[in-house]
Formats: structure tokens, sequence, C-alpha cells
């Protein structure tokens, strides 16, 4: 089985899909965001506030690295922001594995993450917060997909059947 990487915009459901996975699929499950903050005994929020943008990215550049040194075999749930660096790209696209690009829909992204807002430090102090999710979707959406190389589209369908569509993908490959 080859590694399974997740990316796409907070709220696409690529820690809930990990897990899924993992349990269905019995391998490990690895969200680079909680690797970070069980390594720095801090969330994520907090890690922004103290460090900065530029540390925390740094911070997931390394992590990524050493989950995909380590764990030759896994799923990977990258950060929403993780493709903004090319070096990041570039590791993710040297795996031997398949990147799944769960894509939203601004509307379903604000929604689902709106009880979760405290844990997502790019969302706190946002006058707009839809504004600024279509913003951001518009920006990232064409590395996702120069990353990806699977696109599924989330915004109507359960967690499940998004795992079932990925386990369907990686059987037929």
């Amino acid at each position: 089985m080859k590694t399974i990487v997740l990316i796409g915009f907070m709220g696409a459901g690529k820690t809930s899909i990990g897990k899924i996975l993992s349990q269905n699929l019995k391998i490990p499950f690895f969200d680079t965001d909680k690797v970070i903050e069980s390594k720095m005994s801090k969330n994520i929020s907090q890690i922004f506030q103290e460090k900065g943008e530029v540390f925390f990215r740094k911070l997931e550049t390394q992590t990524l690295l050493e989950i995909c040194q380590n764990s030759p075999q896994a799923i990977i749930a990258t950060g929403g922001g993780c493709i903004h660096s090319e070096k990041n790209c570039q590791i993710l696209q040297n795996l031997k594995g398949i990147i799944f690009w769960l894509k939203v829909n601004p509307q379903t992204a604000y929604k689902r993450t709106q009880t979760t807002k405290k844990e997502r430090p790019l969302l706190q102090n946002q006058k707009n917060p839809l504004q600024y999710i279509e913003d951001k979707i518009a920006q990232r959406n064409p590395i996702y997909q120069k990353v990806a190389n699977i696109i599924i589209e989330t915004d109507k369908l359960s967690f499940n059947k998004i795992a079932q569509k990925i386990e369907q993908e990686i059987s037929s490959q």
C-alpha cells in the first residue's frame, strides 16, 4: 500500500477522513498539525501567537519530512496552508504515494470551521471569516490542483463516503 496524503483547505475533512482511513486500512495516521502540537506542547493558535506564521511553516516542513522519512506507509493529513511552501510540495510529490485533494467550497468550509474556530489561528480576528475563506480558497486551489493526483469534491458527501471513495481509488491503482 502506498502512502496516502490528504491536502485541502481547512474544513475539508482531512483529519476526520484520515482517522477513518487509518482504522479501515490498519495503517498509521499522522495529522501534521497534531504532531506539531505534540512536539511543541502547545496548540497551533499558541504557536502562531508566540512564534508567528513563518516559524510555524518551518516547523511544518520539518515535521512533514520527519513523517515521510520515518513512516514509509502512512496516511498523512497536512495543514491547509502546507502547499504554500514549494519545498513541502516537492516532499509530497516525491513520496511513493497518492495525493488526494479534498476540495471544499467556501460556504462548506465556513460552516464546518465555525465550531473549531478557536483552534484555527488564521480565522481568529477576521472581521469577515467567510470572505477570508473565499479569498484563501481562490488563492490556494490552483496549488492544490497542481500537487494532487486525485480530486474529491467533499461538499455533499459524508466523511465515511469520502473515505470509501479514497479506498476505491487506492484499490484500483
